[in-house]
């Protein structure tokens, strides 16, 4: 597998508050994946990204380094989230300045073999991307008050692009008790990409853009290079994170 991320304040904020990782694991399950975008006032949005993609990895690298078998992933998935969850709620009642404290998390455990489990918690995404079909397809559904309209009816995707509320999360890690994590399970296929994004990408840039971008560029840095500036060439409004994974 090929791999790059790269992550931008953007020109609109003044700081970071997004995160990305990437780990190999020398295990059945090769490469661990991570984005992050942090919500919060002040330094607090970077802090609890920077807090989930900690806890995120280290309980996910603690439970399979090393491992012949890899076990119920999906039951490690989303105890990595319950972890992150717990450590940015105590943070958060540690003082005023980190109330409201929360992050998004998307991200992965990709084997060799291509089998893939993705995780998502927020609106930040996973696409799934094929160079052979030439098609895009988003596996996460967003957590969000505008996908929840969308899903009644209320408004159109593409309505929802530039809806006032567009930013209001239904779900994140930190926003609750219990962090209830989506988890789906595929298959990636040689020369098929899974493309990880926080809402400052996917705001900006249209699916069919995304596709196109990627169908232009094979090295995965200069995909995603190409797609930051792309953000930029729109005002770049927000952070964004691009984590892309080529399966070779």
């Amino acid at each position: 597998m090929k791999y790059f991320g790269i992550s931008d304040k953007g020109i609109v904020r003044k700081e970071n508050q997004d995160c990305f990782s990437f780990d190999e694991i020398d295990s059945p399950v090769s490469l661990l994946v991570a984005v992050c975008d942090g919500m919060g006032g002040h330094a607090a949005g970077s802090l609890a990204s920077r807090l989930a993609d900690d806890a995120f990895r280290k309980y996910i690298c603690n439970r399979l380094a090393g491992k012949k078998d890899s076990g119920d992933i999906i039951r490690i998935l989303q105890e990595a989230c319950t972890e992150a969850n717990g450590i940015i709620l105590r943070y958060s009642e540690m003082s005023e300045e980190y109330a409201g404290l929360g992050t998004t998390l998307v991200g992965g455990l990709l084997a060799e073999t291509g089998t893939s489990y993705l995780v998502n918690i927020g609106d930040s995404r996973a696409y799934l991307i094929s160079g052979k079909e030439k098609t895009i397809e988003q596996v996460t559904e967003d957590h969000s008050l505008v996908q929840a309209y969308v899903n009644s009816g209320l408004i159109t995707k593409e309505e929802a692009r530039t809806h006032p509320r567009k930013n209001v999360i239904t779900r994140a890690l930190g926003g609750d008790v219990y962090a209830e994590a989506d988890i789906f399970e595929l298959t990636l296929e040689d020369g098929e990409e899974l493309l990880f994004c926080s809402d400052g990408l996917s705001n900006f840039v249209t699916d069919d853009e995304i596709l196109a971008t990627c169908l232009r560029h094979s090295d995965p840095e200069e995909c995603c290079r190409d797609l930051l500036s792309q953000t930029y060439a729109r005002g770049a409004g927000d952070n964004v994170t691009i984590a892309l994974v080529v399966k070779s």
